[in-house]
């Protein structure tokens, strides 16, 4: 399952709950406090907990009972901080609504750029008619009119149809911003090209639900070592790979619906590879 790979701290807040806290107090506090964040809870175990930040057991047990004020009990055997569970709704709720929003505005471009290509082709048709009765310029007109219909049999979005690259970056961010993948801060002229040539073949949907596999995919969300960036998933054979889940998780019975973990990184190492090789 996808997640936040950073909560909100609050040097304020934490300075006034742990003012009576010795220095090791409050390193336990904190250490704590990110296991929490990964795992969800922290064992109800000193052992394990003394072993889980690298500290002495007689030492961690010293300053146990002042930490453990800030912890309650989920259930048997689980500890939680509260706070912390609150700042994790805070966030998801967060996410959630940015995705919701980024999606509205996605599905409304793919709209008006639906419009504009049916306009497009209404005009192309009122040129051919109002060519018949102009010879002069027939020629040139068709050819006009042939290049257009061209790029609009092959699909998609088409190179004179306007693309809002600012929706598109706030879309993938949104997505990307659910798990570990790198958020993209600007949309390069190599990162159009890129998606205008993916854009001529998928709908946005088809390029959404890519973008969705890759943040439910661990092998590219950054649960393992690999994280894939938006310019690997804009390469045309990493899409397709994505696309027809190559890289999509173990199912529930513990059948794989992949390909060896090997075989995997092998492949991702040549993409990578494919992606820069340009630039070397």
């Amino acid at each position: 399952m996808a997640k936040h790979p950073a909560y909100l701290f609050y040097p304020s807040d934490f300075k006034q709950g742990t003012k009576y806290f010795n220095f090791y107090q409050r390193a336990i506090y904190r250490e704590l406090l990110d296991a929490q964040w990964d795992d969800g809870f922290i064992p109800n175990n000193v052992d394990l907990l003394a072993n889980m930040i690298g500290m002495d057991r007689d030492d961690f047990m010293m300053n146990w009972a002042v930490v453990k004020t800030k912890f309650k009990e989920l259930e048997e055997g689980k500890l939680i901080n509260p706070r912390l569970e609150e700042e994790r709704e805070k966030l998801l709720k967060k996410s959630q609504k940015a995705s919701e929003s980024a999606k509205k505005r996605w599905k409304k471009s793919e709209s008006n750029s639906n419009e504009k290509q049916t306009k497009s082709k209404r005009n192309a048709k009122a040129m051919r008619t109002h060519s018949d009765s102009n010879a002069i310029i027939d020629n040139e007109i068709d050819n006009e009119i042939e290049i257009d219909n061209e790029k609009e049999e092959k699909g998609g979005v088409g190179e004179k149809t306007k693309i809002n690259f600012n929706e598109v970056k706030e879309f993938y961010n949104s997505i990307a911003a659910e798990c570990e993948m790198p958020l993209i801060r600007e949309m390069t002229d190599s990162r159009k090209s890129a998606f205008r040539r993916l854009s001529k073949k998928y709908e946005y949907e088809i390029i959404g639900e890519v973008f969705h596999k890759a943040r439910d995919s661990d092998f590219l969300n950054g649960s393992k070592d690999f994280k894939a960036s938006f310019d690997w998933l804009m390469n045309p054979k990493n899409f397709v790979k994505v696309l027809e889940d190559n890289y999509k998780n173990k199912s529930l019975n513990g059948n794989s619906t992949r390909q060896s973990d090997q075989s995997i990184r092998r492949e991702i190492n040549s993409s990578v590879d494919e992606i820069y090789a340009g630039r070397k």
